[in-house]
């Protein structure tokens, strides 16, 4: 790490708390189930800001759509799943995604807390897809939803929020 004199020079003692002090944070934030989920993907991380707000879809519209692939006259779907709580045995998140994923190859995932969201482009899921999902879904003890198709990348974070809010309803 980076270590910065301001007032005095440090010590050994002074560099050897910091070296303490930078391994002990180190390992909580490897130990974050956030982390843990994240697969190491800059885009993923990206999507994750993106979801909540904290980056300017609109003013990265063209890079998000060159990242997803996304052709002219593009729509995008937002499915979301949740571990029903009384489960018996829960599936785990990294687990549900690689299932959903193989339904849906050609789906961008990110999970966020005790969310799975998938991005689906429109044209690349049918009603087949959907009907093997929500077995999977059942199979599994998720509870999934799927949003309205939206054509603006300034709507990412308002159809997540919806999402969110409808499987919260879903389980109660």
């Amino acid at each position: 790490g980076l270590l910065l004199e301001s007032k005095r020079p440090f010590t050994k003692l002074d560099e050897q708390v910091f070296e303490r002090f930078v391994r002990v944070a180190a390992y909580h934030v490897q130990d974050s189930e956030m982390v843990r989920n994240f697969r190491r993907d800059t885009f993923e991380c990206f999507l994750f800001e993106l979801i909540h707000g904290r980056i300017d879809s609109a003013a990265n519209e063209a890079e998000i759509a060159g990242y997803m692939d996304l052709e002219e006259g593009w729509e995008l779907s937002l499915l979301a799943a949740k571990v029903v709580e009384s489960s018996a045995v829960p599936i785990g998140l990294a687990e549900a995604r690689a299932g959903l994923e193989e339904i849906f190859p050609n789906s961008i995932s990110v999970i966020d807390g005790e969310l799975l969201l998938l991005f689906l482009r429109k044209g690349h899921w049918g009603v087949e897809n959907l009907r093997r999902a929500q077995r999977f879904l059942r199979k599994n003890n998720l509870c999934g939803c799927i949003s309205r198709p939206f054509a603006n990348m300034k709507d990412i974070a308002p159809y997540y929020r919806q999402t969110a809010q409808a499987l919260d309803l879903a389980l109660r």
